[in-house]
């Protein structure tokens, strides 16, 4: 089943190994059962041709108990007809469930790699190709990086001179609340 490379070849495959299994097991259960019956039927206590049984006389049944057995066989041997008809839509069943899974495992496996629109969902690949720009836009000789260290650079003497103003107003501000430098 593993050689398998699609889900009619699984199929196929499938219904070989199992057609061979049935025949395999059923061929001796049916010629065990078929001798069976014959040997009932003609061997031994049947309501049919008591001449041609030996010791005939010595086995006394009644007609009743012979064809209520037989009735019994019958009917077991049309459940068996049944139960083997239900077993073939069975297999069908898991045939038709068999390719379902492969379909929606196969959709699945899309979904999670692409994406989808409804309901949104990035997907793995766009997330991956993402976070790769991401690595690569701040590597330290990437263009961004750059870019961001010559606006730093450049704004470095605003940056010192926003301090130095900074601290200026906060001691005028403590000069002003001195209490000497009141009234």
């Amino acid at each position: 089943m593993r050689e398998a490379t699609s889900p009619e070849d699984f199929n196929s495959m499938l219904t070989s190994q199992l057609v061979g299994d049935l025949i395999a097991k059923g061929i001796p259960l049916f010629l065990a059962l078929l001798l069976w019956v014959l040997y009932i039927c003609f061997c031994c206590w049947t309501p049919f041709c008591s001449m041609c049984r030996c010791c005939a006389s010595k086995r006394k049944m009644p007609n009743i108990a012979k064809y209520v057995a037989i009735g019994i066989i019958l009917v077991l041997m049309v459940l068996l007809n049944i139960i083997s008809s239900l077993s073939a839509r069975g297999y069908a069943k898991a045939v038709e469930g068999f390719e379902a899974t492969s379909c929606t495992a196969a959709d699945i496996v899309n979904t999670t790699l692409s994406g989808s629109s409804d309901p949104l969902f990035l997907g793995l690949i766009p997330t991956l190709t993402i976070f790769d720009n991401l690595y690569e836009a701040l590597d330290q000789n990437s263009q961004f990086i750059t870019d961001l260290r010559s606006i730093l650079l450049n704004t470095e003497k605003v940056s010192k001179a926003t301090t130095i103003t900074s601290a200026t107003i906060k001691l005028l501000a403590d000069m002003m609340s001195d209490p000497a430098n009141r009234s």
